[in-house]
């Protein structure tokens, strides 16, 4: 839409095409189901190679460089490749990781260490968790990470755990007269696998 100063709003077609290039960890809001960015880690190679890019520079601007490069794109079978999927490269992942929530974050972060981090709950995994407990664990992570914002209740984080855990099942236990109310998760590696299938890609574990 472009609404120019004392004339009548109209529209236009969007044929923007962006390039970001950056060196901070986080650059695109990429989702868990990430369409539209294609990632890539540039090597360093030839960092501070200042010879390398001189030359570069040379061959591309006055040895006819750029118009051999735009014949290359503009002839390149383009059958050849789905441009609607963007490649799941490990830079995307990190972008991935990067764009989380809080919750996913930590479960990502649970996941990659192997234990209920926050928890009180000790050693390595366990396929079932009190859900009291679990919540309290991540408070105890955002206090501890300084995250901000208000806090999910039980209801809340049952959900958010649904989505990364689809298999996940309540469960009701008994603690001598009364009742623990439980979340069954399931193996360590059934949980990566499940959070695999959330992010849209593999993880090195």
């Amino acid at each position: 839409m472009i609404e120019r100063k004392g004339k009548e709003p109209y529209m236009v077609d969007n044929l923007v095409r962006l390039v970001v290039i950056g060196n901070e960890d986080w650059l695109v809001p990429a989702s868990s189901d990430e369409r539209r960015y294609a990632v890539y880690d540039v090597g360093d190679g030839k960092k501070q190679n200042r010879k390398f890019f001189s030359d570069m520079r040379v061959n591309m601007d006055d040895k006819g460089g750029n118009a051999i490069l735009l014949h290359y794109l503009k002839s390149f079978d383009l059958k050849t490749v789905d441009i609607n999927n963007a490649p799941k490269t490990n830079a995307l992942l990190d972008q991935k990781i990067s764009s989380l929530e809080p919750f996913e974050l930590w479960w990502f972060n649970c996941l990659s260490s192997g234990r209920i981090i926050g928890s009180d709950f000790g050693g390595d995994w366990t396929e079932e968790v009190d859900k009291e407990r679990t919540r309290q664990a991540f408070l105890r992570h955002c206090r501890e990470s300084n995250i901000k914002g208000r806090m999910p209740d039980e209801r809340t984080i049952g959900k958010n755990l649904k989505r990364v855990v689809p298999t996940l099942e309540h469960r009701k236990k008994r603690d001598g007269e009364g009742w623990i109310n439980n979340y069954l998760v399931g193996t360590l590696e059934e949980c990566r696998k499940q959070f695999e299938a959330f992010i849209g890609q593999e993880v090195e574990w």
